[in-house]
């Protein structure tokens, strides 16, 4: 939805960075979307380095939509595990190196307290602001977003690829937390709900 609604706002160019089936699910959506699979970077590069093969000089904004417990290499592992932090700033150290001079970085993913190894130099040396961070202002935004859902302008079920029956919440949980069954975003039917929406998922039974 973040690439949506990039586009949405005059982003000439969208690149999404991850390491597998999403990619293909979300060009799938967004058939303008780049992707970069960082699991496929060649040995002895990285993914700073990979975009600024895709970008001259960097992306203008970086976008941290995932969050700070998924530890890449072994040094953050080891010490989230003895607790000396409790999030990596692998991922953000990589929006660091990635944008373009006096560019943006942005976190929405979920980051619970400490990190180590943080790029700081990078941030002042390179005039990097840090914006839109942590809880969306959702007071100050929620009705132009409403307005121009209704009017087709936005359209959120792009996300969904489950729909599934209300006593199947515990089992979507146990899907979705081992990332089984290319599991998404999921409309929860009840007995009140409408039938499925063109173009949106059938009843999954689970």
């Amino acid at each position: 939805m973040a690439a949506y609604y990039a586009f949405q706002k005059g982003a000439s160019r969208v690149i999404g960075i991850d390491n597998n089936w999403r990619l293909e699910w979300a060009q799938s959506k967004l058939p303008k979307l780049e992707v970069l699979n960082f699991g496929k970077i060649p040995s002895g590069s990285s993914v700073p380095t990979e975009l600024r093969k895709m970008v001259d000089k960097g992306v203008d904004c970086a976008l941290e939509c995932a969050a700070g417990e998924y530890a890449k290499g072994y040094g953050h592992k080891i010490e989230m595990a003895l607790g000396m932090e409790t999030d990596t700033s692998e991922i953000l150290n990589e929006m660091i190196l990635s944008v373009k001079k006096f560019g943006s970085i942005g976190i929405t993913g979920v980051y619970a307290g400490y990190t180590n190894h943080l790029n700081i130099g990078a941030i002042m040396e390179n005039g990097i602001r840090l914006i839109g961070n942590g809880q969306a202002p959702v007071l100050k935004y929620w009705e132009e977003l409403l307005q121009k859902i209704q009017s087709g302008e936005i359209d959120p079920t792009i996300m969904l690829s489950h729909r599934i029956d209300l006593e199947d919440v515990a089992k979507a949980y146990r899907i979705f937390d081992a990332k089984e069954e290319k599991m998404m975003k999921v409309f929860v039917q009840t007995k009140f709900s409408d039938p499925p929406a063109k173009g949106t998922p059938s009843l999954t039974r689970l």
